[in-house]
């Protein structure tokens, strides 16, 4: 593995938010900072810091090292644009929080670990308690 670079780190994070599309301001409100931050960061003029990466890596789903090989994980089919203001609740997938697609990201990533039947049973046994106890 040679050297990366900001730019090139910035251009791969690119990449990857414009695949599955997520605006630039989206991905800023996820990593706590400002629109225009996030752009010097995605333009290479600011480098990402590790716990961005990481943040980032759990958001598009992929494993860490993606920012430093890009050639090992090709374009994927792109998923469905979201709004750039979602709205509360959600009438379409598109319109998930930046929360809600983060949490949907890290199931994706246990279904990978684990049963994936087994992980969506035990998701709704919960998310059905909690509506019981919210509506008690």
């Amino acid at each position: 593995m040679s050297f990366v670079d900001r730019q090139t780190i910035g251009k791969t994070v690119r990449k990857f938010r414009m695949e599955i599309g997520y605006s630039q301001d989206s991905l800023a409100k996820a990593l706590d900072c400002s629109r225009s931050a996030y752009s010097y960061k995605e333009n290479g003029k600011c480098a990402f810091s590790v716990e961005d990466l990481q943040l980032l890596a759990v958001v598009f789903n992929l494993p860490l090292e993606a920012f430093f090989n890009p050639e090992l994980y090709p374009e994927r089919e792109i998923g469905m644009r979201v709004r750039r203001k979602p709205v509360d609740p959600p009438e379409q997938v598109g319109d998930l929080r930046m929360e809600e697609r983060v949490l949907i990201s890290r199931l994706r990533m246990l279904e990978k670990k684990l049963d994936s039947k087994e992980l969506i049973e035990n998701f709704w046994k919960t998310i059905k308690k909690e509506l019981d106890s919210l509506s008690k």
